[in-house]
């Protein structure tokens, strides 16, 4: 299970480290930091920097936490497991099946991507793909968004990153569909996946996810050409027509 302990802000890591030193391993599966990745301009250029996504909080994964909170008592900096009338009170499983589904193996939330379609945005790239309920505000020219994320007994904004590729209409959209369609199709590669719903409607590709885990899958990737480039998405299993398969 997941826990949070409560640090001083911006010694997330000089904490996590200590923990780490002070803790004995068999008392815990890990102890991490959540990251995002987003962009800032230097010198005219922009660069992929990595920020602490919970300013002042660090996690552990663990199934002993009492074990760890005693041992968080030899360490000489604000260290406190959060709960209720003293009680440590883990991450729920929904909350870290969210967290989960933005977090890479580092525990990095990696830059998202999409375009302005008229007065929406649609993502194509990244970990909020599938995520748009939970957006709040876009910054455009930050290129970050702030989201939602229910934590700590409630709603806690978290920023990430978000670069919005360039705002079109409706019909330049399905225009660049169009043009990236046929793009792909003339290349040579087999296109064995038809997108029958959602913002890709119409649009072909390759499957990515391998063919024996699609049984009971809701989801799949697949990997589409997107502004001349090749794209992982993630759709739902019934709005995809996968050849020689379904």
């Amino acid at each position: 299970m997941w826990y949070v302990i409560q640090v001083p802000t911006g010694k997330e890591e000089l904490t996590k480290d200590l923990c780490i030193d002070k803790i004995d391993s068999v008392h815990y599966n890990d102890i991490f930091i959540l990251r995002y990745a987003k962009k800032v301009k230097e010198r005219g250029r922009w660069k992929e920097v990595i920020k602490t996504l919970f300013p002042g909080y660090i996690f552990v994964d663990t199934d002993d936490i009492m074990s760890v909170r005693q041992s968080l008592k030899g360490i000489r900096a604000m260290t406190i497991v959060l709960g209720s009338d003293g009680e440590p009170i883990p991450v729920s499983g929904e909350e870290r099946s969210f967290l989960q589904s933005l977090i890479d193996d580092d525990y990095v939330v990696r830059m998202s991507s999409g375009f302005i379609i008229g007065d929406a945005i649609a993502l194509v790239n990244g970990p909020l793909r599938n995520t748009r309920g939970v957006i709040k505000r876009i910054d455009r020219h930050k290129r970050q968004a702030v989201i939602d994320v229910e934590l700590f007994g409630g709603v806690t904004k978290a920023t990430v990153g978000l670069e919005v590729i360039k705002k079109v209409t409706g019909e330049e959209f399905d225009r660049i569909q169009a043009e990236k369609e046929n793009e792909y199709a003339g290349s040579g590669e087999q296109a064995d996946v038809k997108v029958l719903s959602g913002v890709f409607r119409g649009m072909t590709g390759k499957l990515i996810t391998p063919a024996d885990k699609l049984d009971g899958a809701d989801e799949v990737d697949i990997e589409l050409m997107i502004f001349g480039a090749p794209s992982k998405v993630s759709v739902t299993i019934d709005s995809v027509l996968i050849k020689d398969v379904l």
